[in-house]
């Protein structure tokens, strides 16, 4: 009878200990292999490049649509070139709130609503300014990060038509 004993308590603390190494593996890692779809498709967004066209005026742009790039959107950069921008596409109209932090250069937004219009535009937003946060004055479904004073040198207006060119 000892030994039935035993070798049930034997296979109970096997079971109980395997359970308990899975479950710490998974509190490390666990987030990264759930999310490995979503990581994916993140890294992938991140380095879409496509032409917006603001009026008459082109610009190579990187796509922020999801969730994470929109919180980080370009953050981190060091520069940006004249004639590139981060567009940032929303699910639905709305305020959307957008910050400096961790923001090396100035930057405009231009805030563009649901029907591809030129809404609002924030010049000149300094990476000093964190974190204060800067808004549209209306709903929008899209927002355009361009160089500091890009709007002024090329014209850009409310009421300009923005349209983003297919992937070729």
């Amino acid at each position: 009878m000892t030994n039935v004993f035993n070798i049930n308590t034997k296979k109970t603390l096997l079971i109980g200990a395997f359970a308990f190494v899975v479950l710490f593996a998974l509190s490390f890692y666990g987030d990264n292999v759930l999310n490995k779809n979503n990581n994916y498709k993140e890294n992938i967004a991140s380095q879409e490049n496509r032409i917006l066209k603001v009026g008459n005026i082109s610009v190579r742009v990187d796509i922020a649509d999801t969730p994470a790039f929109h919180e980080r959107g370009l953050s981190g950069r060091k520069t940006l070139l004249d004639g590139q921008g981060m567009f940032f596409i929303f699910d639905h109209p709305d305020i959307y709130p957008f910050w400096m932090k961790e923001m090396n250069f100035p930057i405009d937004i231009i805030w563009i609503d649901e029907h591809m219009s030129v809404a609002d535009i924030t010049k000149s937003v300094l990476p000093s300014s964190f974190p204060q946060t800067f808004a549209s004055k209306v709903p929008v479904r899209y927002v355009l990060e361009v160089q500091a004073g890009f709007a002024e040198r090329n014209g850009v207006n409310t009421g300009d038509q923005v349209v983003l060119l297919d992937s070729n």
